[in-house]
């Protein structure tokens, strides 16, 4: 807290024996990160501190990228919240206040605006898909540059195979046979025609709305890629169990509206879309059965069923022969006796 009240200091200009009292700081709840996040009320104004203190190498990188990436869309008007001030050596950042009104919150609060918010963030999403490619500079990225099948294949599909079917699920089976069906999967989901900027964390969360205004936040991981992955994030967000009408109505604006652009191959993104719903669903069964039973989050615990429902019906509507040993395997799990109290 020494750290931190020093950089508020300064931020604010005030002296080092500057009373602590005229300022309140109140910790802001994360979710699945380890950063921590402070809210500064001082006087009639408000800030966020965003902490991460650099003690590998790889948070390092995600530090810089944070950066990087936070002062190519700021450069551009991009609805992100604006950097104040850094310490690199520190891992501390500090931020416009964007609210805490998430995309969630605002569903559960005001559930007849649905429709209305989601095509206000549609719209969001394809500015920031067209407008924030030009200029960016993958050497930014501390991950990889680009969201390929690389990427699905070890952060996302083996993610999946070894946090929910091995680890939460502990299925003592040869899991072998399911590689060439996640290459497979990867290959169909990789829309090499249609490369986009994407934030890769694209969800509901990560989404805030404050004084009509539309923020999004938790840039780091952001790189460039098949713009079918951020809408998926965003159309399947298990944090709102959005209703297939309104996923199919939602998803049809965005295809009209990127139609518009004449930007992308509208082909090859119908094509790969659903490969690319596949991959995020297993990304967030990987992540929640991860945060849940190696991280001791408790509260991702009732996310998981929901997600893996979400799972079959999207596998259950593709029409591939190659994924039938797949849609056999995931039907014969009985999950309902894994997520029952431990």
């Amino acid at each position: 807290m020494e750290r931190l009240s020093k950089g508020i200091k300064r931020f604010l200009k005030v002296s080092e024996d500057y009373s602590s009292e005229d300022i309140r700081v109140v910790e802001i709840e994360s979710d699945g990160s380890d950063r921590r996040f402070y809210r500064v009320l001082w006087e009639n104004d408000s800030f966020v501190i965003m902490e991460n203190f650099p003690i590998t190498e790889n948070i390092k990188k995600e530090n810089l990228s944070y950066l990087r990436i936070a002062q190519h869309l700021n450069g551009k008007g991009l609805p992100f919240p604006s950097i104040y001030l850094y310490d690199l050596s520190e891992g501390i950042f500090i931020l416009e206040d964007a609210g805490d009104m998430s995309l969630e919150r605002f569903i559960k609060t005001y559930p007849n605006d649905t429709l209305t918010i989601y095509r206000r963030v549609l719209d969001v999403l394809l500015e920031i898909q067209i407008r924030a490619i030009d200029g960016f500079d993958t050497n930014w990225c501390y991950q990889s540059p680009y969201f390929d099948t690389d990427i699905m294949r070890r952060f996302e599909s083996e993610y999946f195979k070894r946090e929910f079917l091995s680890d939460l699920l502990s299925l003592r089976v040869d899991l072998s046979f399911l590689d060439p069906i996640f290459d497979h999967i990867s290959l169909m989901a990789y829309d090499k025609r249609n490369i986009s900027f994407l934030h890769r964390d694209f969800q509901s969360r990560n989404i805030l709305i404050k004084e009509r205004k539309i923020y999004l936040v938790d840039w780091q991981s952001a790189r460039l890629g098949p713009p079918g992955y951020d809408l998926a994030s965003l159309l399947i967000d298990p944090y709102v169990e959005l209703s297939e009408a309104k996923r199919e109505e939602l998803f049809s604006y965005y295809m009209e509206r990127t139609k518009e652009t004449k930007r992308f191959d509208m082909g090859f993104l119908l094509k790969s879309y659903p490969y690319l719903m596949l991959q995020r669903n297993m990304q967030i069964l990987g992540a929640f059965s991860y945060l849940f039973l190696k991280k001791g989050k408790e509260k991702f615990k009732k996310f998981i069923l929901p997600a893996f429902q979400g799972l079959l019906k999207i596998i259950s509507t593709i029409d591939d022969p190659k994924l039938l040993p797949f849609v056999r395997f995931l039907y014969d799990i009985d999950i309902n006796s894994v997520m029952e109290p431990r």
